[in-house]
């Protein structure tokens, strides 16, 4: 059992797991959890051979990393992405973080949806070769990628758009064995 819930929620009036992801090689799990029920989630990660946990903290101060609920891992363990909310508790903001287990992480801002009218998203593609930044309204939709086999760790590398926002033009995106499903 890589993640019991009844022992995360073991003295907490609630707790629910966002996200559960187990690292490339198979060693670590990333994790979200909820302990207070209004959907802001603290990111964890969990050795899987030694138990030890490294709950990850902000940048700008010691507090916990609230997040939407949105993490997984990069081409290996050195990265991890996740999602903030804004002030409308609306995700919006996608991160990297290189570094994650030391005590000075390098979080990198790839990608932000700041019109209000729009729900952002993000994930990797089922072939684990591009990570996503999906935005969407009820009747619109853009989707941004990132390539993880190239130089993702580069400070200069954008996420390029697979198609600009058309009005009432929804569309979803795949990758896999080496083709665009969208």
């Amino acid at each position: 059992v890589y993640l019991d819930v009844n022992v995360l929620a073991e003295g907490k009036s609630y707790c629910s797991v966002g996200a559960a992801r187990v690292s490339p090689s198979q060693k670590l799990l990333a994790y979200s959890v909820d302990y207070k029920g209004d959907e802001t989630y603290e990111v964890h990660v969990r050795d899987l051979e030694t138990g030890k946990e490294y709950p990850l903290k902000a940048i700008e101060d010691d507090k916990l990393l609230e997040t939407s609920g949105v993490v997984f891992w990069g081409k290996d363990e050195s990265t991890l992405f996740y999602m903030i909310m804004d002030a409308n508790h609306r995700p919006y903001r996608l991160y990297s973080r290189q570094n994650w287990e030391s005590s000075a992480p390098v979080d990198r801002l790839l990608k932000e949806e700041l019109d209000d009218v729009y729900w952002a998203h993000a994930s990797k593609t089922l072939d684990g070769k591009y990570v996503f930044f999906e935005t969407a309204s009820s009747e619109t939709s853009e989707v941004w990628f990132l390539d993880l086999l190239g130089d993702s760790d580069s400070s200069d590398i954008e996420m390029q758009c697979i198609a600009p926002r058309r009005n009432k033009v929804l569309y979803d995106v795949e990758h896999a064995h080496g083709e665009w499903w969208i």
